[in-house]
């Protein structure tokens, strides 16, 4: 019942998990079992974060989310079916199942990101600097994570490219997906982080992104060990 009742108490688990799972996958030869504890361990990783901080959320600010989880999944749709987004591409079965060809995973990990990154930025803009350019800002942090995200979520095909990056050489490793999905990526987090701001959620409350920024940074922390296995390890 203690898990229920503090979860956050158990936050260190995550470190354990993603550390694990990326040097598991890059250094020893059952990098298909660690792929295939993916969609279990993002999809219990969103419920950790939607439990530890249920208590700071008041209603508006969950259906604020909700609003966000639906922009986000609606867009991957869009892009899969069209590749008018992010450029072509289409999901692998690692994240679970598929609604139309995307994963409804992918619509939480949108949300969690996006929330993670309006809490590490000031909530209140000064009186010289617009609070878009907070968002601006907020948007360019989330499109890093992609960079960071995308050269081993590539390889280990959580989802593929049909269309080839723009890149070459050592920039190509890095920077695997089409350049439009990196800008993408910019607008639809700017867009969710100015839909929080409109919808009154200000991030003033201590406690209300803390699951979720603590999260991302391990969950990043992951990305970047497989980032850094394509470039020096068996991986």
């Amino acid at each position: 019942m203690s898990l229920l009742n503090n979860p956050w108490s158990y936050r260190w688990w995550w470190p354990l998990i993603f550390g694990c799972g990326a040097l598991g996958t890059i250094l020893t030869p059952f990098d298909w079992l660690f792929v295939k504890m993916t969609f279990p361990v993002l999809s219990l990783g969103a419920l950790w974060v939607g439990w530890s901080d249920r208590e700071a959320f008041k209603a508006r600010d969950w259906l604020v989310v909700f609003l966000c989880y639906v922009f986000g999944w609606s867009m991957e749709w869009l892009g899969v079916k069209t590749g008018l987004v992010f450029g072509a591409y289409h999901y692998g079965p690692w994240l679970g199942p598929r609604w139309w060809g995307v994963p409804p995973l992918i619509g939480l990990n949108w949300v969690i990101l996006v929330w993670a990154v309006r809490g590490w930025l000031p909530s209140k803009a000064s009186s010289t600097v617009p609070s878009w350019w907070r968002d601006v800002l907020g948007g360019a942090l989330v499109m890093g994570m992609d960079l960071l995200i995308e050269p081993g979520a590539t390889r280990l095909g959580f989802w593929v490219w049909d269309q080839k990056t723009e890149m070459q050489g050592w920039a190509g490793s890095l920077v695997v997906a089409p350049l439009q999905n990196y800008l993408a990526w910019w607008v639809i987090a700017f867009l969710m982080l100015r839909g929080m701001a409109w919808g009154g959620v200000t991030g003033n409350r201590s406690t209300l992104h803390r699951a979720a920024g603590f999260y991302a940074v391990w969950m990043m922390a992951y990305f970047g060990i497989l980032a850094l296995g394509i470039f020096g390890f068996r991986f």
